[in-house]
């Protein structure tokens, strides 16, 4: 499996599928093309045979993608200054004093 920043072409839904709003299928998406790229290459130096390579059986090129975080992650850090949660999870309270402050 490969990961990757995403692209901003619209806005995510769940209802309960994962839908994007934008047309643009995802074969086209740089950061698809990329890691795919990306993942032949390493199966290349490790002998892999072309035929051999095989793409994740859930993906499907023109509308549906398999994610573990569709809508991007939250930084983990030691205070709301440049961070959302603490290292256990914590959530910040961006409105409290001091900046280590959790909900």
């Amino acid at each position: 499996m490969g990961a990757g920043p995403d692209e901003p072409l619209g806005r995510f839904r769940i209802d309960p599928h994962l839908h994007y709003s934008q047309n643009k299928p995802l074969h086209t998406w740089e950061v698809f093309t990329k890691a795919i790229q990306t993942m032949k290459t390493l199966a290349k130096h490790m002998n892999t045979r072309d035929e051999d390579f095989k793409m994740l059986p859930m993906w499907d090129e023109e509308k549906r993608v398999t994610v573990v975080h569709p809508l991007g992650g939250c930084c983990i850090g030691a205070d709301g200054s440049s961070a959302t949660c603490d290292s256990v999870g914590h959530l910040f309270n961006p409105s409290a004093d001091p900046a280590d402050a959790t909900h």
